[in-house]
């Protein structure tokens, strides 16, 4: 039987720290058709080194809207 393969984009990441393993990475893979929104690269928009578009705009923009949760080390 020949294998499919499917290109597949990570959904949600979760990092859980406890004091008896440590921290633990949780990734979450969802097919990239399951998306209703194309989900391109955003190097169309990057220039140099900076962090425009992409998912650094969507954080920054996450924190403009909520200040109360911004962490202490972005402040």
């Amino acid at each position: 039987m020949p294998s499919k393969t499917t290109e597949l984009l990570v959904s949600k990441v979760t990092l859980i720290l406890n004091d008896q393993d440590g921290l633990k990475t949780r990734v979450s893979l969802a097919p990239r058709e399951g998306f209703l929104v194309p989900v391109e690269s955003d190097r169309k928009n990057r220039k140099g080194g900076d962090s425009n578009g992409g998912i650094d705009a969507l954080v920054e923009d996450y924190y403009r809207r909520h200040p109360e949760k911004t962490p202490p080390w972005k402040e």
